[in-house]
C-alpha cells in the first residue's frame, strides 16, 4: 500500500535472523476482534515493539457486532485514546489535515480522536466542525509505542509519512521505491521485483554480489543479491 523499504542494516543481528522488524502494521482489523488480540498486542509493545493501527481497528467483536461499550473500546487503553467518533465527507468534498506542517487531503473516513493524558498528537484536522482535533496520535507503552492513524486517505500519502516517522524514531532507516516495485530481505538474500509495465532502476550497493538479474528491472523482472554486511549475521 505504501511503497517503502526498510533497510535491514539498521536492525540488530537478533532481529535480522528472526525477520522481525520490531514494527507491526495492523490495518483496519475491525471485525472478529477478540480481547486476546489486544492482550497480545499490549505484551508486544511493552517488550519494545512499535505497533501501528489505523482507523476502525477494534470496532467490532468476533461476530462483527459493535461492542456494548464506547466505539472501539478494546483498543482505547492500548492506543492512548480517551474517546473517539468518526466522520465521512461527500465524495466531492475534501477535508484537510496538518502533519508536521504539511497539508494532506481526506474524505473517506476520519476518526476524530480525544487522546488520553500522556498521548502525543501528531496530526490534526484543520477544518470542519472538529477543527483542531487529533487525527493521528502516538502513545508510549512500556518499552515500545503505539501509533494510531485515524484517517483514511485516497492517495495514502499521510499514512506513508506517519509510518516513515515511526520507523525513523525507532532508529530504522527507510528507502522510497517506485509504486509497484517490491524489495525485501529473506534468509540473507535481498530480492527486488518489478510488478509495473515499465523498466525500473533500483539501488544496489557496489560491493553487493548480484546472483540473479541486475539493478535494471524489466517489467515482471527480478533481481537477487547478497551484501557483505549480511555475512556476520549468518
Amino acid at each position: 500500500m505504501y511503497p517503502m523499504h526498510v533497510k535491514r542494516n539498521d536492525l540488530n543481528a537478533k532481529s535480522r535472523m528472526k525477520g522481525d522488524f520490531h514494527v507491526r502494521f495492523r490495518e483496519r482489523l475491525r471485525v472478529k476482534f477478540p480481547w486476546s488480540t489486544r492482550q497480545r498486542w499490549t505484551e508486544y509493545v511493552k517488550k519494545g515493539g512499535h505497533l501501528i493501527l489505523t482507523c476502525r481497528t477494534g470496532q467490532k467483536d468476533r461476530d462483527a457486532k459493535l461492542w456494548e461499550a464506547p466505539l472501539a473500546a478494546p483498543i482505547h487503553q492500548l492506543a492512548g485514546i480517551n474517546s473517539l467518533y468518526y466522520d465521512h465527507l461527500p465524495h466531492n468534498l475534501y477535508g484537510k489535515i496538518d502533519f508536521e506542517g504539511k497539508e494532506f487531503a481526506w474524505n473517506n473516513w476520519g476518526d476524530v480522536l480525544t487522546p488520553a493524558a500522556g498521548t502525543d498528537v501528531w496530526a490534526v484536522y484543520t477544518d470542519q466542525f472538529y477543527k483542531g482535533a487529533a487525527s493521528v496520535i502516538h502513545h508510549k507503552l512500556g518499552k515500545g509505542t503505539v501509533t494510531y492513524i485515524g484517517t483514511d486517505t485516497d492517495d495514502g500519502k499521510l499514512e506513508k509519512e506517519v509510518v516513515r516517522r515511526v520507523y525513523t524514531e525507532a532508529g530504522v532507516s527507510t528507502e522510497d521505491l517506485p509504486y509497484g516495485v517490491v524489495k525485501e530481505w529473506r534468509d540473507g538474500f535481498y530480492i527486488a521485483l518489478n510488478y509495473t509495465s515499465d523498466i525500473q532502476e533500483i539501488v544496489i550497493p557496489d560491493e553487493a554480489e548480484v546472483l540473479i538479474g541486475s539493478a535494471r528491472l524489466e517489467p515482471a523482472g527480478v533481481v537477487v543479491w547478497k551484501e557483505k554486511s549480511d555475512n556476520k549475521h549468518k
